[in-house]
């Protein structure tokens, strides 16, 4: 995303001119568009289609 966003339409005059709006981004993605994260995974294995075909396995959940 930094790459599409600052680095690949910039234009810098010096590494510190670089750096000074990478900082800039960053902290204003932080402000405006960072949420926190919401997870979501209920502890069950993935599973799609039949366990039956050869070459097929379930994903075994470790014993805690």
């Amino acid at each position: 995303m930094i790459m599409r966003k600052v680095i690949r339409r910039g234009n810098f005059t010096s590494v510190t001119d670089l750096k000074e709006k990478l900082v800039r981004f960053i902290n204003y993605f932080n402000e405006v568009f960072a949420k926190p994260f919401r997870w979501t995974f209920t502890g069950r294995p993935l599973q799609t289609g039949s366990l039956d075909k050869p070459g097929r396995q379930a994903l075994a959940m470790p014993k805690q």
